[in-house]
């Protein structure tokens, strides 16, 4: 983590929210950098997803034409 290894429990539960709020409370500062490590691999999840797994939809086809 940012913080560092070790340190009050408090600190490092700050360091692991910011990455989804963007604000890390013990420097009282927001950072925009800290969502796209908190929020990116999501987002690429979502799309990469998107394309690997393909929705077809066609209903009254069979599922396999043999």
């Amino acid at each position: 983590m940012a913080g560092g290894a070790g340190g009050n429990k408090w600190h490092m539960l700050g360091d692991f929210a910011s990455f989804y709020t963007g604000f890390i409370p013990h420097v009282g500062r927001f950072e925009a950098e800290r969502l796209l490590i908190g929020y990116g691999p999501w987002a690429v999840k979502r799309f990469a997803g998107a394309f690997a797994r393909p929705r077809v939809n066609m209903r009254g086809l069979p599922i396999s034409l043999s």
